[in-house]
């Protein structure tokens, strides 16, 4: 349990990503910046993994007012 995954990203990396948006990118939307990291600055993170990041620096907002749904997507859990 004690071990770290060989696939953790380094904090420095972590770092350098959100300079870069902060002082580059600040205001673009987290696909465009994504693709951008991707291609111009040859990052290979996930979308997903990105936009956490982001989210957890303040940086872009979170999904505002976000209705639970199930898996019908029509906004209720239990049928009944």
């Amino acid at each position: 349990m004690g071990k770290l995954s060989t696939r953790r990203v380094p904090v420095e990396a972590i770092e350098e990503m959100l300079e870069l948006y902060r002082h580059r990118y600040l205001g673009w939307n987290v696909k465009h910046f994504h693709e951008h990291l991707l291609r111009d600055h040859h990052f290979s993170w996930g979308y997903t993994f990105i936009k956490t990041q982001l989210h957890a620096a303040g940086l872009v907002d979170g999904p505002s007012g976000a209705v639970l749904t199930g898996a019908s997507g029509r906004g209720s859990l239990a049928r009944g």
